[in-house]
């Protein structure tokens, strides 16, 4: 590669970043398709995706409840990523995804749980600093 194509190629990933910043500085979920799933996982040590739905009731509430801990638990090493099932079925395929409201937790890349359903906010909250404490405070 020449020093102009690198260049070019480091301008675009500073853009596509920037982009994802920028977006989360608005909301703390971050719509994840298959276009910017890699990115999300290899930029964030802790990814927490939320499978759902546009006509999901359950899921469109519970999503009020992690924009509130996300928001709470704010932290640039953690990523919130709202996949709609619909729109990008084959990221719902490849992790096994049968049910919504679903939310996987991923740790540099990997399923360390999956959570089925909805929950309190205290629940979540605590569940999410178990994470943190285990595997960000190291």
């Amino acid at each position: 590669m020449t020093t102009s194509e690198i260049a070019t190629e480091l301008a675009k990933a500073l853009r596509a970043r920037a982009s994802m910043i920028e977006r989360m500085a608005k909301d703390p979920v971050v719509e994840v398709n298959t276009g910017n799933l890699d990115e999300v996982l290899s930029s964030h040590d802790l990814v927490f995706l939320y499978f759902t739905a546009e006509w999901c009731g359950p899921c469109i509430t519970f999503l009020s409840t992690i924009k509130e801990v996300a928001a709470a638990l704010e932290d640039p090493r953690i990523l919130w990523g709202k996949v709609d099932v619909d729109k990008s079925f084959t990221i719902a395929d490849r992790y096994g995804v049968n049910h919504i409201p679903s939310m996987l937790v991923l740790y540099k890349g990997k399923v360390i749980d999956s959570i089925v359903g909805t929950m309190s906010k205290e629940k979540l909250e605590k569940k999410v600093k178990s994470y943190i404490d285990t595997y960000l405070k190291k």
